[in-house]
């Protein structure tokens, strides 16, 4: 991750050349006054004309969240705030982590929002903060979702599903997010492609409609993740890892090649989320003893 800091992102622009970013970026076509150059000129100099920063700033003018004349008001009272929170960073000035506050204000205002397009939005930056910053498959989600959707609807015999219950009840919860466990009538794919409307709105992810994938910055999935706090991150590395596993299809549900293809494609985010959160293995033998092999035959039906 932290390989990528000397990137563009971080080398300071131009004056000239942050100003023009910023302003495109707020979608403020030319001429622009003296006042709005002269504010555009001012924010680019306070972020140190870092274009990941003047990115940000320019999608939140965008949203109409702030203007380009009291941006840095709000910029300044949450870089406080960021302060407060995450006094382990080495100086705010002399550190790139010190945009991390421009990414607070956009996800502060987006929870703003308050509708469930924008919770779903953050509790996927939560998710999507274990996974690997590229190449994430928008049908992750979707088929985590009618995965869990079939699961419901499959009917079974009443010993296997008296099994099934105890079985649960051995198990750790299965902790996802609401997208994937709210009432059956509130959830379909909408929901995700909403989320994701979301996240680009505010420049927090890339989407890539070719391939439906989309990714984030790497400073940006740092941010993600560390914004959490160890508590947070306890709880949602446990969450993506959930929503993985939900996402993968067996037999008879596999259908070859296509769903040989998305694990394939799924490997990268599934080793870095079990490197953060390894899975316990139940010891079946010390639960179940001589009774194992009758409740094998149990589950088959």
């Amino acid at each position: 991750i932290h390989g990528t800091v000397g990137s563009k992102e971080f080398r300071g622009l131009k004056e000239k050349e942050a100003l023009l970013l910023l302003l495109k970026a707020a979608d403020i076509r030319s001429p622009w006054n003296s006042s709005t150059e002269d504010y555009g000129n001012k924010i680019a100099n306070v972020l140190g004309y870092l274009a990941l920063a003047l990115i940000q700033a320019g999608a939140l003018i965008l949203q109409r969240i702030c203007n380009v004349e009291n941006y840095l008001s709000f910029y300044d009272q949450y870089r406080r705030e960021f302060g407060t929170k995450h006094r382990h960073f080495d100086s705010m000035d002399h550190n790139p982590y010190s945009i991390y506050s421009t990414w607070d204000l956009s996800l502060k205002s987006l929870q703003m929002k308050n509708t469930q397009g924008s919770r779903d939005a953050t509790q996927l930056l939560n998710i999507v903060g274990f996974f690997h910053f590229e190449h994430i498959r928008v049908d992750t989600f979707t088929r985590a979702l009618d995965n869990r959707t079939k699961a419901g609807a499959r009917s079974t015999s009443l010993p296997a599903r008296l099994l099934s219950t105890v079985w649960s009840r051995l198990q750790q919860p299965v902790l996802l997010p609401d997208f994937l466990k709210d009432e059956p009538e509130t959830l379909g794919p909408y929901r995700v492609r909403r989320a994701l409307h979301e996240l680009r709105s505010f420049s927090l992810i890339s989407y890539d409609g070719r391939n439906e994938t989309f990714s984030l910055h790497p400073v940006v999935h740092a941010w993600a993740r560390d914004r959490l706090g160890p508590g947070g991150q306890a709880l949602w590395m446990h969450i993506a890892r959930s929503t993985l596993s939900e996402s993968i299809r067996w037999p008879p549900g596999d259908t070859g090649v296509t769903d040989e293809e998305f694990r394939r494609d799924i490997l990268p985010h599934l080793e870095l989320c079990l490197s953060s959160c390894p899975i316990r293995i139940l010891d079946f033998k010390s639960q179940f003893g001589g009774f194992k092999f009758p409740i094998a035959i149990l589950l088959r039906y």
